[in-house]
Protein backbone atom coordinates (compact mmCIF):
# COMPACT_ATOMS: atom_id res chain seq x y z
CA UNK A 1 0.00 0.00 0.00
CA UNK A 2 1.11 3.46 -1.02
CA UNK A 3 1.74 6.12 1.70
CA UNK A 4 -0.55 8.84 2.55
CA UNK A 5 1.75 11.13 1.00
CA UNK A 6 2.70 8.93 -2.05
CA UNK A 7 -0.89 8.68 -2.77
CA UNK A 8 -1.00 12.62 -2.92
CA UNK A 9 2.21 12.74 -5.14
CA UNK A 10 0.77 10.03 -7.62
CA UNK A 11 -2.82 12.28 -7.68
CA UNK A 12 -0.88 15.29 -8.26
CA UNK A 13 1.35 13.53 -11.47
CA UNK A 14 -1.90 11.89 -12.94
CA UNK A 15 -4.34 14.69 -12.42
CA UNK A 16 -2.00 18.15 -12.96
CA UNK A 17 -4.04 20.46 -10.49
CA UNK A 18 -2.76 23.82 -11.00
CA UNK A 19 -3.54 25.05 -7.63
CA UNK A 20 -2.44 23.10 -4.19
CA UNK A 21 -3.73 24.51 -0.78
CA UNK A 22 -2.34 22.59 1.97
CA UNK A 23 -3.39 23.22 5.69
CA UNK A 24 -0.40 22.29 7.88
CA UNK A 25 2.45 23.41 6.10
CA UNK A 26 5.23 22.42 8.83
CA UNK A 27 9.01 22.65 7.16
CA UNK A 28 7.63 23.21 3.43
CA UNK A 29 9.33 19.44 2.33
CA UNK A 30 5.47 18.20 1.33
CA UNK A 31 5.31 21.48 -0.92
CA UNK A 32 8.63 21.88 -2.54
CA UNK A 33 7.67 18.04 -3.53
CA UNK A 34 4.31 18.59 -4.52
CA UNK A 35 5.44 21.26 -6.58
CA UNK A 36 8.46 19.04 -7.95
CA UNK A 37 5.59 16.76 -9.27
CA UNK A 38 3.59 19.75 -11.44
CA UNK A 39 1.64 21.74 -9.38
CA UNK A 40 1.72 25.51 -9.94
CA UNK A 41 0.55 27.69 -7.16
CA UNK A 42 0.90 26.56 -3.58
CA UNK A 43 -1.55 28.03 -0.68
CA UNK A 44 -0.21 27.11 2.97
CA UNK A 45 -1.55 27.84 5.95
CA UNK A 46 -0.12 26.87 9.48
CA UNK A 47 0.47 28.26 12.93
CA UNK A 48 4.27 28.15 12.65
CA UNK A 49 5.71 30.50 15.77
CA UNK A 50 2.18 31.45 16.73
CA UNK A 51 1.35 28.15 18.31
CA UNK A 52 2.41 26.69 21.52
CA UNK A 53 2.83 24.06 24.23
CA UNK A 54 -1.25 24.31 24.89
CA UNK A 55 -1.83 24.36 21.30
CA UNK A 56 0.03 21.26 20.47
CA UNK A 57 -1.42 19.46 23.64
CA UNK A 58 -4.92 20.09 21.96
CA UNK A 59 -4.21 19.55 18.82
CA UNK A 60 -1.93 16.53 18.85
CA UNK A 61 1.17 18.32 17.52
CA UNK A 62 4.54 16.39 18.06
CA UNK A 63 6.62 17.72 15.29
CA UNK A 64 9.45 20.55 16.20
CA UNK A 65 7.77 24.22 15.48
CA UNK A 66 9.75 25.97 12.34
CA UNK A 67 9.18 29.56 11.85
CA UNK A 68 7.30 31.15 8.80
CA UNK A 69 10.34 32.78 7.37
CA UNK A 70 12.29 29.67 7.08
CA UNK A 71 9.14 28.09 5.25
CA UNK A 72 9.22 31.02 2.86
CA UNK A 73 13.19 30.55 2.63
CA UNK A 74 13.01 27.18 1.65
CA UNK A 75 10.13 27.75 -1.02
CA UNK A 76 11.28 31.06 -2.49
CA UNK A 77 11.70 29.28 -6.26
CA UNK A 78 8.47 28.37 -6.36
CA UNK A 79 5.00 30.27 -6.61
CA UNK A 80 4.01 30.35 -3.10
CA UNK A 81 1.25 32.01 -0.66
CA UNK A 82 1.82 31.39 2.71
CA UNK A 83 -0.54 32.48 5.78
CA UNK A 84 0.63 32.66 9.47
CA UNK A 85 -2.44 31.77 11.88
CA UNK A 86 -5.07 29.33 13.27
CA UNK A 87 -6.98 28.44 10.53
CA UNK A 88 -10.12 28.93 12.46
CA UNK A 89 -9.54 32.60 12.15
CA UNK A 90 -7.35 32.86 8.86
CA UNK A 91 -9.31 30.46 6.57
CA UNK A 92 -13.05 32.11 6.59
CA UNK A 93 -10.99 35.51 6.25
CA UNK A 94 -9.38 34.12 3.19
CA UNK A 95 -12.16 32.20 1.58
CA UNK A 96 -14.61 35.34 2.31
CA UNK A 97 -15.20 36.32 -1.23
CA UNK A 98 -13.49 33.73 -3.67
CA UNK A 99 -15.13 31.85 -6.68
CA UNK A 100 -13.76 28.10 -6.90
CA UNK A 101 -10.11 28.23 -7.82
CA UNK A 102 -8.49 25.29 -5.84
CA UNK A 103 -8.10 21.79 -7.61
CA UNK A 104 -6.52 19.85 -4.61
CA UNK A 105 -6.71 20.56 -0.75
CA UNK A 106 -4.28 18.86 1.95
CA UNK A 107 -5.62 19.07 5.33
CA UNK A 108 -3.05 17.94 8.05
CA UNK A 109 -2.96 20.78 10.95
CA UNK A 110 -4.62 20.43 13.57
CA UNK A 111 -5.88 16.99 14.48
CA UNK A 112 -9.01 17.57 16.67
CA UNK A 113 -12.28 17.15 15.27
CA UNK A 114 -13.30 20.22 15.45
CA UNK A 115 -10.19 21.91 14.07
CA UNK A 116 -10.82 19.09 11.31
CA UNK A 117 -14.16 20.08 10.65
CA UNK A 118 -13.61 23.60 10.22
CA UNK A 119 -10.62 23.06 7.45
CA UNK A 120 -12.74 20.38 5.94
CA UNK A 121 -16.08 22.59 5.73
CA UNK A 122 -13.99 25.54 5.56
CA UNK A 123 -12.49 25.66 2.19
CA UNK A 124 -15.63 23.59 0.39
CA UNK A 125 -16.33 26.99 -1.41
CA UNK A 126 -13.06 27.60 -3.20
CA UNK A 127 -12.42 24.01 -4.41
CA UNK A 128 -13.61 23.31 -8.26
CA UNK A 129 -16.21 20.67 -8.92
CA UNK A 130 -13.62 18.97 -9.96
CA UNK A 131 -10.70 19.29 -7.23
CA UNK A 132 -10.51 16.67 -4.30
CA UNK A 133 -9.64 16.81 -0.16
CA UNK A 134 -7.31 14.88 0.75
CA UNK A 135 -7.17 14.48 4.92
CA UNK A 136 -4.79 13.08 7.10
CA UNK A 137 -7.15 12.56 10.22
CA UNK A 138 -10.40 10.63 9.83
CA UNK A 139 -12.89 9.49 12.93
CA UNK A 140 -15.05 6.73 12.28
CA UNK A 141 -17.25 8.18 15.48
CA UNK A 142 -18.18 11.84 13.75
CA UNK A 143 -21.36 12.29 11.94
CA UNK A 144 -21.29 13.26 8.41
CA UNK A 145 -21.09 16.39 7.53
CA UNK A 146 -24.05 17.91 5.26
CA UNK A 147 -22.28 19.38 1.99
CA UNK A 148 -24.75 21.49 -0.53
Amino acid sequence: MASRFQQIYDFIETKKPHTILEIGTWNGHNATRMMMEGAKKYIGFDLWEEGDEVLDELENNAKKRVTMEEVQTFLKSYDVELIRGNTRDTLPVYVKGKKPFVDLVIIDGGHSQGTIKNDFLGVLPIVKNSGAIFLDDYYYDCPTPKVG
